[in-house]
């Protein structure tokens, strides 16, 4: 018993004295709440539009919708600009444009002599019931919020009318949501893609570069590497090289099953990747090549300069939960087009995918992204060399 005892007093002053170690435990803790309470502050922001916006709505036939109806529409719970079709130089084509193109929110159609045919109209009738046909665009947020209001609050009046109306009763030869099929595919391609593409790329470097460098050092193998007759630098380019290779490999078997998966993935969604060409496709592969040569880089210097693979591990996994965190900003929109957060390593890749994804491709961009990600593994491969040339590091004295 004494001697198990021992051995817990060992291990807990290790485990709490050891800076190292102490960083790999709660580091990851403190950044997934971080994360977490981030992701939970913006979510409820970026799914509601602000409170001084005002909703564009135009009705056609609002005279012959009767004083109830019209009254709900004056007297919304939130600011709207209420436009009649009838005073406007526009036609209802136009207004559906706009809704696609996200300039206007809402078209509320009241068939002519609404009101009238409503009184009148009784259940067990032939004739079908009067219809209040709404457009909206469900990309677009206050078109979705407005187009819920709208549909509750008439939904409520027919309550107590005993069914006198229909909303949106058209199904079968009309469409009232306008988002087109590439804007659907383009909303869910940019709100999952850049942040799964960019976890896949750090996984695949994180999987093997640990145990290649400190896992080497940790077995005392590398001691045999040195003694040979080649240069320090050699052996850590030859190492980066391969390890380059070997996740690009990895992540690029990742991407591909992704892409193919999409479709069977997002079966309830619209997706057509035929919106995307050979073009998009090469760039987002130049930008993935970039990415995942910067993350070699990065897990390499942490795993020369650890004592062990469960000690790089641990630093690995909290730089991951950092990356992470970058990968989320597309899925809450605060995707950024200022050109400073184009040289910032890894930001850069997701906001450069998410502009390609988005078919607003910017060369300057996309060049800024790919240039300044191969001058930071050209600086972290330099510093890797020197840590090489340490021979008090190597030897984890």
């Amino acid at each position: 018993m004494r001697n198990i005892w021992t051995i817990i007093k060992k291990e807990l002053k290790r485990f709490f004295t050891d800076y190292r170690i102490l960083i790999s435990l709660f580091l990851p803790g403190v950044m997934i709440f971080f994360i977490y309470s981030f992701m939970g502050n913006v979510l409820s922001d970026s799914f509601s539009t602000s409170e001084d916006y005002i909703y564009q709505v135009y009705v056609q036939n609002r005279a012959d919708s009767g004083n109830e109806l019209s009254i709900m529409l004056e007297n919304a719970l939130f600011n709207v600009d209420l436009k009649e079709v009838e005073n406007e130089e526009i036609t209802i084509e136009e207004i559906k444009d706009k809704i696609t193109n996200k300039e206007v929110d809402l078209l509320i159609v009241f068939e002519d002599n609404f009101y009238e045919n409503m009184i009148n109209y009784t259940v067990n009738s032939e004739i079908s019931a009067p219809n209040i046909d709404i457009f909206y665009n469900s990309v677009e947020t206050s078109s979705q919020e407005a187009y819920t209001y709208y549909v509750a609050l008439f939904n409520s009046y027919e309550s107590f009318l005993a069914n006198k109306f229909d909303i949106n009763g058209k199904l079968d030869n009309v469409k009232y949501d306008l988002a087109t099929q590439e804007q659907t595919t383009i909303m869910v391609l940019t709100s999952m893609l850049p942040f799964l593409l960019i976890t896949f790329l750090f996984t695949a470097s994180m999987s093997i570069t640990p145990d290649s460098i400190a896992g080497e050092k940790e077995r005392g193998t590398i001691a045999t590497l040195l003694v040979t007759p080649m240069k320090r630098s050699e052996l850590a380019l030859g190492k980066i090289i391969a390890i380059s290779i070997a996740a690009l490999a990895s992540s690029s078997v990742s991407f591909v099953g992704l892409i193919l998966s999409l479709p069977k993935l997002m079966s309830m969604a619209e997706i057509d990747l035929s919106i995307y060409g050979i073009g998009t496709y090469l760039a987002i592969f130049g930008v993935i090549v970039v990415t995942e040569l910067l993350f070699v880089a990065i897990i390499s210097f942490i795993s020369s300069i650890a004592k062990s693979v469960k000690e790089a591990t641990g630093y690995c996994s909290a730089v991951m939960v950092a990356i992470m965190l970058l990968g989320v900003t597309t899925m809450v929109g605060l995707s950024s087009s200022n050109i400073i957060s184009y040289f910032i390593p890894a930001y850069n890749s997701i906001q450069c995918l998410n502009e390609i994804l988005s078919l607003s491709f910017n060369l300057v961009h996309f060049l800024i992204t790919i240039g300044i990600n191969i001058i930071y593994v050209i600086l972290g491969t330099f510093v890797i060399t020197k840590v090489f040339n340490s021979e008090k590091i190597l030897s984890n004295n």
